[in-house]
């Protein structure tokens, strides 16, 4: 935060609760998070990010979800954001919809071999076989009241 702000003085930088945000409703017209729902495991707290993340946006604002789509072979510390997960937390249908989904980086293990020994093969393994692609960008908008 504080490098943050000294490389960044006119950007507003805190720290907090997302399950309780300081925020009034509906004062924003973009949430984002980005790879912080793949390291929630409960299911409440997750819930309650999630409300608190549709309360602070405006109707017809949006939200931005960037995170992993699976969850960690063998490790109960990850659940995946699958698009299952998606729309129970986000109430797709009824409080939101979804504009766009987007496919972004490949399963880690995968990624850092093609990057590192291969690096003009890693757009097109994504290409070729979707099901190494482990990252999601998914666009909601709130609906109005």
């Amino acid at each position: 935060i504080t490098e943050g702000r000294r490389r960044f003085p006119n950007v507003n930088f805190t720290t907090g609760d997302a399950s309780a945000m300081p925020y009034d409703q509906g004062m924003f017209d973009l949430a984002l998070e980005s790879t912080m729902f793949v390291q929630l495991t409960d299911e409440t707290l997750s819930q309650k990010i999630a409300e608190e993340m549709l309360r602070v946006v405006k109707p017809n604002g949006y939200l931005l979800l960037i995170d992993w789509r699976y969850s960690k072979p063998g490790n109960p510390d990850y659940l995946g954001l699958s698009k299952r997960r998606i729309k129970k937390l986000f109430e797709v249908d009824s409080q939101t919809e979804i504009i766009c989904q987007t496919r972004g980086a490949l399963v880690p293990p995968v990624g850092r071999t093609l990057s590192k020994y291969v690096p003009s093969f890693y757009f097109l393994a994504a290409a070729m076989l979707p099901i190494l692609v482990g990252q999601n960008c998914t666009l909601l908008q709130k609906r109005p009241l």
